[in-house]
């Protein structure tokens, strides 16, 4: 969040505080990206909660090479990038599929104890975003990625009257608790000295960071992935008319992806949302695209889009069939977009001319 941060506090003309922050954080990710520093040696050795931040060190300078705060080069970026991913990968299942091990991250006691924590999920963010953003071959890291994204959620406490509220810790006073992390051993000890068996544990420890790193990386994501054919992450999908169309379902309906071999296309909302009950449609070449985003307020600020990776060309935006803005899409860099939408839902249209 801290990138974030700092372009908040610049847009809202705090920029003596943006700039003693920005210094902080260069400092930071030159000492990573420029120097071997040791990404094992997290909170204890060995623990692994360092590798959202990793990522986020890696992107953030291969964004911003120019800056004399950073003083890296393209290739030291490059090169901590991929190597920050493999550690992660490292220390996270991978190879078998139980939901308390595929995607969780693994400590230093190994997969028998202690897996599904909230760096499953803040790491999650970190292979996923590598698998949308880097990854020569996205599809592998993308299955991982999203994977560790849901795996915590199996923590959750909850259900209904039926069901007793949970399966973990039935009992309407326990509906919507979660546990920490999961115990694949049948016996053992918390740190807190209580006798524990297999399952949820007790407490939640810091599993709401967890939480909210998932619901920061949720996303739906079209994919044609070489070994299952298309899919639709966090979605459902059709073919209609020439058209994909798919329903956003991943809870935040804030991000939306098409990974293809060769082709990524990205679409990202600020302060909005897409509509629930309407699909995202692309036609096959990416070069039209509509989608229905929810209504809010009439006194709110716009919604922010902002588009990467459409073929190149020059494309009219739609708002309500009105053109508010025309883009010209290059290969890199991202397009942006203030669409007032009031009251009712509305339609947005982005073709190339």
């Amino acid at each position: 969040m801290i990138e974030e941060l700092i372009e908040e506090l610049d847009a809202a003309g705090r920029r003596d505080q943006a700039r003693e922050l920005r210094g902080h954080w260069e400092t930071k990710i030159h000492q990573f990206v420029s120097g071997r520093t040791n990404l094992f040696g997290s909170e204890y050795p060995f623990d692994s909660t360092g590798f959202e931040s990793t990522h986020a060190f890696a992107r953030y300078a291969l964004r911003h090479l120019g800056r004399d705060g950073l003083g890296v080069t393209s290739e030291q970026a490059t090169a901590f990038l991929h190597r920050q991913i493999q550690l992660n990968i490292g220390c996270r299942g991978w190879l078998e599929t139980a939901c308390y091990l595929y995607g969780s991250d693994i400590r230093g006691c190994g997969n028998a104890h202690y897996t599904l924590s909230y760096m499953s999920q803040m790491g999650g963010w970190a292979i996923l975003d590598y698998a949308l953003y880097y990854a020569d071959d996205p599809f592998p890291y993308l299955r991982l990625g999203y994977a560790s994204l849901l795996s915590s959620w199996a923590l959750m406490n909850t259900g209904t009257p039926a069901s007793n509220y949970g399966y973990w810790f039935p009992g309407p006073e326990n509906d919507g608790g979660a546990g920490g992390g999961f115990e694949p051993a049948p016996y053992g000890t918390t740190w807190l000295g209580q006798p524990h068996h297999r399952g949820s544990w007790y407490y939640g420890c810091e599993i709401d960071l967890g939480f909210s790193g998932a619901l920061r990386a949720a996303a739906t994501i079209y994919a044609e992935d070489p070994l299952f054919g298309p899919i639709a992450y966090g979605g459902t999908w059709e073919h209609h008319d020439g058209e994909v169309c798919v329903w956003p379902k991943d809870g935040g309906r804030r991000r939306f992806h098409v990974v293809r071999p060769g082709r990524r296309l990205h679409l990202l909302l600020r302060r909005n949302h897409f509509a629930a009950d309407a699909p995202v449609c692309f036609d096959d070449s990416l070069s039209s695209l509509r989608f229905d985003l929810e209504g809010c307020e009439a006194a709110g600020p716009p919604a922010v889009l902002r588009v990467s990776g459409l073929p190149e060309g020059v494309y009219g935006v739609h708002l309500n069939g009105q053109c508010l803005a025309t883009w010209a899409a290059a290969p890199e860099g991202d397009l942006e977009a203030h669409l007032p939408v009031r009251g009712t839902p509305s339609e947005v249209r982005i073709c190339r001319q």
